[in-house]
């Protein structure tokens, strides 16, 4: 006999597409891996870069090259950390995904997932994994789909929306900001 928190909540079958997959490791890296924090470290390269520059534009005006040449590099060097976090970083979060998808076939294969109030059994054809939601550090909802993370070494779990039985899903996300109270989090991408 089930207990309480036993109780299946649905069980459900899903194939992530590399698409899916990609869109979802975005979520991933945002709510807990490089780019949790981008928009601060933007914000604090345009300080700094405002803060540079402002050393510059009198030190050029009074012809002191040397103290003008110096703060403008920083400025520079500013530019460019941020042209890397905005450009470039998320670029290569993305390949990385791409990476990941190609050489994992764990990620291209069917899966069956059946989710309690306590936790989740995925079952494969290679192997069958069971997890807590309290072993999980943070739940984000987008429109498409659930991304439960356990950490950086942790492989994220992704449940689409679209494999949830209709007249389960309102239940679970509610379920999902309950359970995870301060770590869940509503993305729109």
């Amino acid at each position: 006999m089930a207990s309480f928190y036993d109780q299946q909540l649905f069980t459900a079958t899903q194939l992530l597409s590399p698409d899916e997959f990609e869109d979802n490791w975005i979520v991933r890296e945002k709510a807990v891996g490089r780019l949790k924090y981008q928009k601060l470290f933007l914000g604090m390269l345009t300080v700094l870069s405002l803060f540079f520059l402002s050393f510059a534009l009198p030190d050029l005006a009074k012809s002191q090259w040397i103290r003008s040449i110096t703060s403008l590099t920083y400025v520079l060097f500013c530019i460019c950390m941020a042209a890397y976090e905005a450009t470039i970083l998320p670029q290569r979060v993305q390949m990385e995904a791409v990476r990941m998808y190609r050489t994992n076939r764990l990620l291209q294969c069917e899966t069956e997932l059946t989710v309690t109030r306590d936790g989740y059994t995925l079952k494969n054809r290679y192997e069958t994994r069971t997890g807590y939601w309290s072993e999980t550090a943070f739940c984000a909802e987008t429109e498409q789909s659930f991304v439960f993370c356990g950490g950086r070494e942790r492989d994220p779990l992704i449940i689409l929306k679209n494999v949830i039985p209709e007249e389960e899903r309102e239940h679970f996300s509610e379920k999902m900001q309950e359970t995870f109270a301060g770590r869940y989090r509503r993305l729109k991408l």
